[in-house]
């Protein structure tokens, strides 16, 4: 529920609740009784704001039926991701196992080969969150996407060795990449001025 809402009917005999949902559903309910509208109105209210997030749906949910399995030891992204890396180019590391290197990225990375730790994190340690350079799709024709975030500049520093040996080591010699920036205009001038990078 996104926002509930109460409209009073003009002769004080009831109302109108109207239920305003998270994924653009409207529920209009019409009650003619002004006690029972007043108090559905105040339950839906609470329960919709809950303080408490152990209240919420997921933590008190208990199905009625037996969990077969755990969902989340049915997708392994080792084996997930051995099948995209089969070429000797590429290995999964695990330096992120904590979160330490970059809390947006999974614990598992997919990183070039020839690409140790400890150029990872210097080159996180130059990128805004921590977000250096790591594999994220890989096409049927071999093209890799990669993703990662703004470069973090200021006036003495403009460039990162490491940033730029992982993105070598990628394209490979006399090899062209494109790098694609989804911000806005406006934003990256803004970015700029804050000592961020394109």
């Amino acid at each position: 529920i996104d926002s509930v809402e109460k409209i009073q009917n003009s002769n004080q005999n009831g109302g109108t609740i109207v239920i305003k949902c998270k994924d653009f559903r409207i529920f209009n309910l019409e009650l003619p009784d002004s006690v029972e509208f007043l108090n559905l109105y105040i339950s839906i209210k609470r329960l919709a704001n809950l303080n408490n997030i152990k209240l919420l749906y997921p933590f008190f949910y208990r199905p009625m039926y037996n969990i077969l399995e755990n969902g989340y030891a049915l997708f392994k992204p080792e084996s997930e991701f051995t099948k995209l890396i089969a070429s000797d180019e590429w290995r999964i590391s695990i330096i992120n196992k904590n979160y330490s290197t970059c809390n947006t990225y999974s614990a598992t990375l997919i990183v070039p080969k020839i690409i140790d730790d400890e150029v990872i994190i210097a080159s996180a340690n130059f990128r805004q969150g921590g977000r250096f350079p790591v594999f994220s799709y890989k096409h049927k024709n071999g093209t890799i996407l990669l993703r990662s975030s703004q470069p973090l500049l200021n006036n003495c520093n403009r460039r990162c060795a490491a940033d730029e040996k992982i993105l070598n080591a990628i394209l490979g010699p006399f090899q062209k990449g494109y790098i694609i920036d989804t911000r806005s205009s406006t934003y990256i001038n803004f970015c700029k001025g804050k000592g961020g990078g394109t």
